[in-house]
């Protein structure tokens, strides 16, 4: 099977800790939240697993427009340390789809490091029930994850294509300039071998503690989400992190 030192070259994740490799030096730091449905959340805490799915299994439909690095900034020595032209980048393409299997099927963890309350966040990625907002921070989540088995890379995704090549830029994906609202930061986890079925990877967590905030929603029933807020403030884990979204209270 093929292991990530044949999928990744590792040149341009030059703050490594471990089995980390960071796009910057304060990217630990960094607060990150992420939205997911309250079956997900359920999951989490009565499971204490970490879900990270594979991209080709994403229900994001705006992942279409996004696209990977994986094939060009890691496969080929060439990139490190140059950029290159279009026409390379299309020989190297043709060439690398026969042995690259990361670049439809890697498992990824989005976030956001924009933590705003507000509507159009909740509406974008509305699972139509209940949703959960979390916030941590990357050091944290990391410290969290049962994840020595992995080569975990940590690093904004990009929105500018005119440093897209850039030899200084580690950045996994790219998306155009119209999602830069988004602000997302993505996690790739590098397995050092690529089962060929599974819908993604089910990480233990060490502790729940990783959770700094819980922000609940519903666009379609507020009393539902009113009912969930008293119930979650009850877990002893996540006591007195759980709130209700400014979109409930102003409904």
């Amino acid at each position: 099977m093929a292991t990530f030192d044949t999928l990744l070259l590792k040149t341009k994740f030059l703050h490594n800790q471990g089995n980390w490799h960071l796009s910057d030096k304060d990217i630990l730091d960094i607060r990150i939240y992420r939205q997911i449905s309250l079956r997900s959340f359920s999951e989490l805490l009565s499971k204490k697993q970490f879900f990270v799915s594979r991209r080709n299994y994403f229900s994001d439909y705006h992942e279409k427009d996004c696209y990977t690095q994986l094939l060009y900034s890691f496969s080929h020595p060439h990139c490190v340390g140059q950029s290159v032209t279009n026409a390379e980048l299309t020989t190297w393409k043709e060439r690398d789809i026969a042995y690259n299997p990361y670049i439809s099927i890697a498992p990824i963890s989005c976030w956001s490091i924009n933590g705003e309350d507000r509507f159009m966040r909740w509406k974008t990625y509305d699972h139509g029930g209940i949703e959960v907002f979390l916030e941590t921070s990357v050091s944290k989540l990391l410290n969290s994850l049962s994840c020595e088995d992995y080569e975990v890379f940590v690093s904004k995704v990009n929105y500018d294509r005119r440093n897209l090549f850039q030899p200084e830029h580690a950045v996994l994906f790219c998306k155009e300039n119209g999602y830069k609202d988004e602000e997302e930061l993505r996690f790739c986890f590098i397995e050092k071998d690529i089962p060929e079925k599974e819908s993604g990877l089910r990480i233990p967590i060490k502790s729940i503690d990783f959770i700094d905030s819980v922000t609940i929603a519903s666009l379609h029933n507020r009393s539902d989400a009113i009912g969930v807020f008293n119930i979650l403030n009850e877990i002893a884990a996540i006591r007195g992190k759980v709130r209700l979204s400014s979109i409930i209270e102003s409904s």
